[in-house]
């Protein structure tokens, strides 16, 4: 995460003042974005395997 942020930081300072920025903002913005869509893909493969494994217990009784 300090690499993405250094490197987000890293393309804002090569740009000029006020477009570099704006770059800044709308990087930082995709990447929250991506990770919170990384976080829901792994609580939704948490659940389905937290859904199998009840199912199989039930089963097995």
């Amino acid at each position: 995460m300090r690499a993405g942020t250094r490197a987000i930081e890293a393309v804002g300072d090569s740009l000029p003042s006020s477009r570099g920025a704006q770059a800044e903002v709308i990087l930082r913005e995709l990447g929250g974005f991506l990770w919170i869509q990384i976080m829901a893909v792994i609580f939704l493969v948490r659940f389905v395997f937290w859904l199998i494994g009840v199912a199989l217990r039930r089963c097995a009784q």
